[in-house]
C-alpha cells in the first residue's frame, strides 16, 4: 500500500515537473578522411603528402546534456555540460577533460542572460556563446584541414576558456550587447589561482544583430598574456583584436563576409596540416623557421568572403581569404597568406550530412628578424588540402 501511494505521488508530480523543467541529451558524431599535400618552398626539401582519418572536421564530435528550470516571473536557471571526443580513436578532447567543450550554469530573465563556467569566446565558433561559427562562414572556422577563417585570424579563442563570465542583454529589435571576461583561460593543473599575471586572461565586448535574413557581429577583445619575467618574451604586450562578420540570405544563395584587425597577437594556425611542418613554417638544415610561432607578437589583418549556393540536391560552398601580418617589433618582416576553398554538402536527412571540400593555400614570407628568423632564403610555401566525411546529429 505504501509503495502504491509513493508511485501515485511520483506520477502526480510528473506533469508539474515537465512544465517547470526540461533536460535534453544531444550530440554530434563527425568523422572522415583528410588529405594534405605540402610544398614547403625550401630548396632540397621534398614536398610531402598524407592521408589520414580525422574526427570533427565540420565541428568537434561531442555528447552533451542541457537542462533548465522555470523559476517564475520570466526567470529560469539552466546548465550545459558538454564532452568533446575523437571518433577515430575514442579519446576525450580538450586535454582529457570530462566536460571540456562546455561546463556552465546560467541565469536568464527579463534583464538578459548571464553564464558562469567554461565556455567559448565571443569570437569563437563554439555554440551558445561564440558568434563566429557556421553563421559567419560557409566552412565555419575550417573544414578539417580545408582552409576556413581560422587560417586568417589570430586564434587566442580556438579553445574554450575556463573561469568565464558572459552577459548578454535582451534583444531589442534584433540587437544585443554582450560582455565577456575570463579570469584565467587555461587553468588545468593550476588549483585556486585566478586573475594573476601568470595566467592568460581575456575580455571582450560585442554588438550582435540578427533577423530572418541577416546576421551581423562586431567584437572587440583584449588578451592579457601571461607574464613570467621582465624581458619582452616573458612579459609580452596585451593582444588586441577587432573582428566583424556579416551573413545575408538572398533567398537563392547566402553571402558571407568577415574581417579581423589584430595587434600584438601571438597565436595563429602555423601549419596547413597537423602532421607536417608546412604553411607558415619551414624546416631546413635541421632548423625550423616559423613566422607564426608563439614567441613573437604580430600585427595585421585578415579578410574573407564566401557563399552557399543550393544546387543538385545539396549545397555548394566557396570561400576566398587573405591575411597580411608583420612582426610587431619589426615591420620589415612580413607574411602574406591567401587561400581559396570549395565544397559540397548533401543532406541524407535532417540529422545526417555528407560533406566534402578542397582548398589551396599559399604563404609568402619576406625579411630577416634574426638568425633564427631568416625568411629571405625561402620560396613561397603552399598546400592543397581536401576532406570527405559524414556527420550525424542526435
Amino acid at each position: 500500500m505504501k509503495k502504491t501511494l509513493i508511485a501515485l505521488g511520483i506520477l502526480a508530480a510528473l506533469p508539474s515537473l515537465a512544465l517547470s523543467s526540461e533536460i535534453k541529451i544531444y550530440g554530434k558524431v563527425d568523422v572522415g578522411l583528410a588529405f594534405t599535400h605540402i610544398d614547403p618552398g625550401v630548396d632540397g626539401v621534398d614536398s610531402s603528402s598524407n592521408l589520414s582519418m580525422m574526427s570533427g572536421q565540420t565541428a568537434g564530435s561531442r555528447v552533451g546534456m542541457r537542462g533548465y528550470e522555470e523559476l517564475g516571473n520570466g526567470h529560469k536557471v539552466g546548465f550545459i555540460l558538454e564532452t568533446g571526443f575523437n571518433v577515430d580513436d575514442g579519446k576525450l578532447g580538450q586535454g582529457g577533460r570530462i566536460f571540456g567543450r562546455q561546463s556552465l550554469l546560467y541565469l536568464e530573465g527579463p534583464y538578459g542572460n548571464i553564464k558562469f563556467g567554461r565556455m567559448g569566446a565571443l569570437t569563437s565558433g563554439f555554440p551558445d556563446t561564440g558568434l563566429f561559427g557556421g553563421n559567419m562562414s560557409p566552412f565555419a572556422v575550417g573544414l578539417g584541414e580545408v582552409a576556413g577563417h581560422r587560417y586568417l585570424y589570430s586564434t587566442e579563442d580556438l579553445s574554450p576558456m575556463d573561469n568565464t563570465i558572459t552577459y548578454a542583454t535582451p534583444s531589442w529589435a534584433g540587437w544585443q550587447v554582450m560582455l565577456q571576461y575570463s579570469m584565467g583561460t587555461e587553468t588545468m593543473g593550476i588549483d585556486g589561482r585566478e586573475n594573476e599575471s601568470s595566467l592568460e586572461r581575456f575580455m571582450a565586448g560585442a554588438v550582435h544583430f540578427a533577423n530572418q535574413t541577416t546576421e551581423f557581429n562586431l567584437v572587440v577583445d583584449r588578451t592579457n598574456f601571461r607574464s613570467y619575467g621582465k624581458d619582452a618574451y616573458d612579459d609580452p604586450d596585451d593582444g588586441t583584436r577587432v573582428t566583424v562578420g556579416l551573413r545575408h540570405n538572398l533567398g537563392f544563395m547566402t553571402l558571407y563576409a568577415g574581417g579581423q584587425y589584430f595587434k600584438d597577437s601571438r597565436k595563429f594556425v602555423q601549419e596547413a596540416n597537423q602532421f607536417y611542418t608546412g604553411i607558415g613554417s619551414h624546416t631546413a638544415r635541421g632548423n625550423t623557421v616559423s613566422f607564426l610561432d608563439d614567441d613573437t607578437s604580430k600585427d595585421g589583418f585578415g579578410l574573407n568572403l564566401g557563399l552557399d549556393y543550393p544546387a543538385l540536391g545539396g549545397t555548394w560552398k566557396a570561400q576566398i581569404g587573405y591575411m597580411n601580418a608583420e612582426f610587431s617589433e619589426d615591420s620589415s618582416v612580413e607574411m602574406k597568406r591567401w587561400f581559396v576553398s570549395a565544397g559540397y554538402w548533401y543532406d541524407f536527412s535532417k540529422r545526417t550530412t555528407l560533406y566534402s571540400g578542397i582548398s589551396y593555400i599559399q604563404d609568402k614570407v619576406e625579411g630577416r628578424y634574426d638568425a633564427a628568423h631568416d625568411y629571405d632564403q625561402f620560396d613561397d610555401a603552399n598546400a592543397i588540402t581536401a576532406s570527405l566525411g559524414l556527420v550525424h546529429n542526435f
